[in-house]
């Protein structure tokens, strides 16, 4: 065998390792992309304070993410800036439907 016959055979062989190689990282890439949307997915609807399950209250039109355990009421910045908008009086009855004050 040939001293060029061998070089190309270990090239060859180096390349197919590489490949092997780079599909093992694209599949762990892969597998780290799942984890941490089910990472997501399981802390999704728990309250970030105490941990508990969050309910989706509707009030005046808004929805608010709110804990019975701590609390705790989650509202995104586009119900809140609408939030902002109401009157007293109908803010006073968003706040006593979301935690039940009188």
């Amino acid at each position: 065998m040939t001293a060029k016959k061998t070089a190309e055979e270990d090239l060859k062989r180096k390349e197919k390792n590489l490949q092997v190689k780079h599909k093992e990282l694209a599949q762990r890439e892969r597998d780290l992309v799942e984890f941490q949307n089910s990472l997501k997915d399981l802390h999704r609807n728990l309250c970030p304070v105490c941990g508990h399950g969050l309910q989706l209250i509707a009030a005046e039109n808004l929805e608010v993410l709110a804990c019975e355990d701590c609390r705790g009421a989650w509202v995104d910045r586009a119900s809140m800036e609408i939030l902002i908008k109401y009157t007293i009086d109908r803010r006073k009855n968003f706040f006593t439907k979301v935690f039940g004050l009188s």
